[in-house]
C-alpha cells in the first residue's frame, strides 16, 4: 500500500481539516472518491510532499487559501500593544507601597544619627 501511494501520489488528494476544538484531521482521499459536498476553489489547492492538498475548516464552507496572508490585526498595532504592556509591567513592578518597613527603618536611622550628632556637638561645646 505504501509503494502504491509513493508512485501514485497524483491520484490522491490530502485534506487537512482544522476543527473547533483545535485539533487537526488529515485524510488521503482518492481523486475519484472526493465528496461532492466540498466547495473547493482551484486557487486554494497546493502541493505538500507530492500530494495535492486542500485546507478545510469546520467553521467555513469554502476551502482555506494558504497564500492569503492578510491579517485582521495589523502588525504595527500588535507591536505597539506588546511594547505598551511591557512598559506598563515594568512601571507597575517599580511602584512600591507608600510606607513599608525599609522606609521606616531609614527614617529611624536618620533620626538616631541626628540625635547622636546633636549630643556630640553639645558635649564639644560644653568642653
Amino acid at each position: 500500500m505504501i509503494l502504491i501511494r509513493i508512485y501514485k501520489k497524483d491520484n490522491y488528494i490530502k485534506i487537512i481539516k482544522f476543527k473547533k476544538d483545535k485539533s487537526v484531521e488529515v485524510k488521503l482521499i482518492k481523486t475519484k472518491e472526493l465528496p461532492k459536498d466540498l466547495l473547493l476553489n482551484n486557487n486554494h489547492v497546493f502541493l505538500h510532499r507530492g500530494y495535492k492538498t486542500v485546507l478545510l475548516s469546520d467553521t467555513m464552507v469554502e476551502s482555506i487559501n494558504p497564500l492569503d496572508l492578510k491579517s485582521r490585526y495589523p502588525i504595527e498595532k500588535f507591536k505597539t500593544a506588546i511594547e505598551t504592556k511591557v512598559i506598563n509591567d515594568v512601571f507597575n513592578t517599580i511602584r512600591s507601597e507608600k510606607l513599608d518597613i525599609y522606609k521606616i527603618l531609614l527614617f529611624a536611622n536618620i533620626f538616631i544619627g541626628i540625635v547622636i550628632l546633636y549630643f556630640m556637638v553639645i558635649k564639644w561645646l560644653i568642653i
